[in-house]
């Protein structure tokens, strides 16, 4: 899986989706950034899996992980450490 980023999307309701997706070439820096960024806006996140779609609105996401981190995070990020 040291090709692939995990994505989970976990919903107001608890529960959650987990996909997989490739990283980004070196030239494709910010690209997952830039997906989500544009979904938000337009209030659906939505994400294509082995030929079916799914569509989610944002306002049943509470919030969505991408790990590990993509490269080229926008100005607006805060670095953290853990949370423990």
């Amino acid at each position: 899986m040291a090709n692939k980023r995990k994505m989970t999307i976990r919903f107001m309701d608890k529960s959650k989706m987990v996909f997989y997706i490739p990283k980004s070439k070196e030239g494709e820096s910010g690209t997952v950034q830039k997906i989500i960024g544009k979904s938000t806006q337009n209030n659906q996140f939505t994400v294509e899996v082995e030929g079916s779609l799914y569509i989610f609105p944002c306002s049943n996401v509470k919030y969505i992980r991408v790990t590990p981190c993509p490269k080229g995070l926008p100005d607006t990020t805060i670095r953290c450490s853990d949370s423990g």
